[in-house]
């Protein structure tokens, strides 16, 4: 795969702005993006376990690569 990059990260029509400005801080630091996956490959399923902090805790989550959009992104 390619450089992850800040500008990789879109807003769409979702209204989750203060998730994805996270998700490009992240991108900043390529090293701090990969510490988060749990496994690095692509996985055909489109299913990726990651490591997350949730009310201070450690917690795995699982996402998927569905992203919703529309005609208009």
């Amino acid at each position: 795969g390619g450089k992850i990059e800040p500008f990789h990260v879109t807003q769409g029509a979702l209204q989750d702005c203060y998730f994805l400005s996270a998700l490009a801080a992240l991108a900043e630091n390529e090293s701090t993006i990969h510490s988060i996956l749990n496994n690095q490959t692509f996985n055909p399923t489109g299913i990726y376990k990651i490591t997350m902090r949730i009310h201070g805790e450690l917690e795995e989550v699982l996402v998927d690569d569905f992203i919703p959009v529309n005609d208009k992104g």
